[in-house]
């Protein structure tokens, strides 16, 4: 009798197996790696990175390498962050021996997607290109394809669909869009690589996450169409920038949702705070109830339901395209009312995502070098700078929406350095401070700045700072009589870069 359960029990532990593996390919019965080889592409990319420490310097041309794949039009689908600050792109297919030139058509640093051309003809004569699917079915297998670091070969990894949620992307550093989880690492080279769910891909390969074991993220095809479809003009206009700050948790009791005007069965979040620069300040205002966007009940806890998972509801404007219309339902002053959000691009405010800019916005005049605050600015005080750098940058970069000094401003410029000079000693107290105004002149940008003393007649060059009582005055005759001294002593060969919508994303043709 012992016998026999050993037996039953040793076929059920097969057939348990047997039943999980089946269950793990059937989403491969459809995929031939043999089908897709050649709409596979190595990108290899030359990129010079502007530094944000000195920035009338780059620092030296380095190498790196990802994947990118064919979806038609002469066009290859990759990450932005595979080819930012490229200077020499070129794409190799499975089984070529010799790679071509490539240039950047459409770069999406804010969902990190970047769509490349190849100007030879016939290139891709044969070349099917892949087919976008939908988003993948959770707990199902996936197979991302791309060359990762370690060898020439194609690789193709395996993995299970464990999460869809709204998250940041680790290229922009602050934005948050939709995000798939998968239990498989993406490894370096792999990124902007194709994910297959059976014979469609539903995703691109861009990042992991460094403290978990085997945990990657793609960007899921809602993502990848809305860009494809943002470019389809012949310009980038980007995701949505909301401004929006909701009170975390304040209608989680009943007693709160009725007090407010609330039904029975309405969630609903309260929102606390419209930034100036926001599109949404013509619609919404702090204390109104968001109960619905689009198709979608809002929760008290900020979440709807997307396609059986609780996303952020921001996820529905940030998916919306410039000139969309949302309608919304709110509550306010105990009034239900509808409206309808249309999406426009926000007015112009600091931006605290990574840039990703060929060259920072700097200005020096008589050794003072002013630049303006960034992300890209605080990582120059290393990969601790949300401890290390300054509390005051630290601070204005995070709370920038909500300090009133701040509304005005494109352009957040610091005091960033010093290069030492008899008229400029008392300067040395005044570095790593924010700039407010310049003889009397509030200064919203780099531009502004550089006018402002380059047309002034004054005696003295009277500069304020945020929360200094005391501001910095200098001699204009003096400093602008020394200024090219100084640039000749600190080799300082370009004083000033005003213009820094450049990503440095270029090509050079063969």
């Amino acid at each position: 009798m012992g016998n026999i359960n050993w037996q039953k029990r040793a076929w059920l532990f097969f057939l348990f197996f047997g039943v999980m593996a089946c269950q793990r390919t059937v989403d491969k019965t459809n995929f031939r790696l043999d089908g897709v080889r050649s709409s596979i592409l190595k990108v290899r990319v030359v990129s010079q990175e502007p530094r944000y420490d000195q920035p009338w310097l780059k620092r030296s041309p380095s190498r790196a390498s990802g994947t990118g794949f064919y979806i038609g039009d002469q066009s290859i689908l990759t990450n932005a962050h595979v080819v930012a600050h490229g200077k020499f792109i070129t794409v190799q297919k499975d089984g070529d021996d010799e790679p071509v030139a490539a240039r950047v058509a459409y770069i999406a640093h804010d969902s990190d997607l970047a769509l490349l051309k190849i100007e030879r003809k016939n290139y891709f004569s044969g070349v099917r290109p892949l087919r976008l699917g939908g988003l993948p079915v959770l707990k199902k297998p996936v197979l991302t394809i791309g060359y990762p670091l370690g060898g020439e070969q194609l690789s193709i990894t395996e993995g299970i669909v464990s999460r869809l949620s709204f998250r940041r992307y680790a290229h922009s550093g602050y934005r948050n869009h939709l995000l798939i989880q998968v239990d498989s690492a993406i490894n370096s080279g792999n990124s902007g690589g194709p994910v297959f769910q059976g014979d469609r891909v539903v995703g691109v390969a861009f990042q992991a996450y460094m403290d978990a074991e085997n945990t990657g993220y793609i960007i899921p095809i809602p993502v990848v169409e809305r860009f494809l479809k943002d470019i389809k003009d012949g310009h980038y206009d980007g995701h949505p920038v909301s401004g929006l700050i909701i009170d975390e948790g304040a209608m989680l009791h009943k007693l709160t949702r009725r007090y407010h005007g609330l039904q029975e069965g309405d969630g609903g979040v309260k929102i606390s705070y419209v930034a100036k620069f926001s599109p949404m300040r013509d619609v919404l205002q702090a204390g109104d109830i968001l109960l619905k966007i689009g198709p979608y009940d809002v929760g008290v806890d900020g979440k709807i339901r997307y396609k059986g998972e609780r996303i952020d509801f921001l996820l529905v404007y940030d998916q919306a395209q410039l000139g969309d219309r949302i309608p919304l339902t709110i509550v306010r002053g105990r009034q239900r009312m509808t409206m309808d959000l249309h999406v426009s691009k926000p007015l112009a405010s600091y931006d605290p995502s990574n840039r990703y800019q060929f060259s920072a916005k700097y200005y020096v005049i008589g050794g003072l070098v002013f630049s303006e605050l960034s992300r890209d600015y605080l990582q120059t005080w290393g990969k601790r700078w949300y401890f290390d750098a300054p509390l005051m940058l630290r601070y204005l970069h995070h709370y920038y929406p909500v300090v009133p000094a701040m509304d005005d401003k494109e352009d957040i410029i610091v005091l960033a350095e010093r290069l030492p000079y008899l008229h400029n000693q008392q300067a040395i107290e005044f570095t790593e401070n924010v700039l407010e105004k310049v003889n009397g002149r509030a200064i919203n940008t780099m531009s502004e700045l550089a006018e402002v003393i380059e047309q002034s007649e004054d005696e003295y060059l009277v500069f304020s700072f945020l929360h200094r009582d005391q501001p910095l005055v200098l001699d204009r005759k003096r400093v602008l009589q020394d200024h090219q001294e100084i640039l000749r002593k600190y080799q300082v060969e370009n004083d000033r870069w005003l213009n820094g919508a450049l990503d440095g994303t270029a090509v050079i043709e063969p």
